[in-house]
């Protein structure tokens, strides 16, 4: 089954009912198909750790719309060097802090990455979605919108 990787964008989209009315039918289009387990949906715990963010008095609806997804395991993006002690990156992470101005941006492609999910959506248009070829070329992740999705998917719908 595919899996998809949710950003958070989307998630605070649907807790806040403020993405624009083509990337909310997709991404209800999604649900249906997660829900038909066409497809998986998933976040990690970097999308957890910026929903704690969020106002606590407008937060329960983020993180009930986190609870709907799949959870990856995180994976470290850095070590100690065992002999000199100095701070490793991983190359992919690397790549992806050099390109992305968002370190939490760069974590969630990571997560994507580490994990073997190879298809990302989001609705960041100033960074992701606009460096989405890039981040294909160093991590191998399809970034593309809801709506991207599923224009190119071959999956069929009663919901379209």
């Amino acid at each position: 089954m595919t899996q998809i990787y949710v950003d958070t964008c989307i998630i605070s989209g649907l807790a806040k009912h403020d993405l624009k009315p083509a990337e909310q039918h997709a991404t209800e289009v999604l649900a249906a198909f997660a829900k038909d387990s066409r497809v998986s949906l998933v976040a990690s715990s970097v999308a957890r750790e910026e929903l704690e963010k969020v106002p606590l008095d407008v937060r329960q609806p983020h993180l009930s719309q986190y609870s709907l997804l799949g959870q990856l395991s995180s994976s470290c993006t850095s070590w100690l060097d065992p002999i000199g002690g100095a701070v490793i990156e991983h190359p992919i992470y690397q790549a992806l802090t050099s390109l992305l101005p968002d370190r939490p941006d760069a974590e969630h492609i990571f997560q994507a990455y580490s994990s073997g999910v190879t298809t990302f959506i989001t609705t960041d248009e100033r960074t992701i979605l606009a460096n989405k070829d890039r981040i294909q070329g160093i991590s191998g992740i399809r970034v593309m919108s809801p709506s991207e999705f599923i224009r190119g998917s071959n999956l069929t719908s009663a919901c379209s």
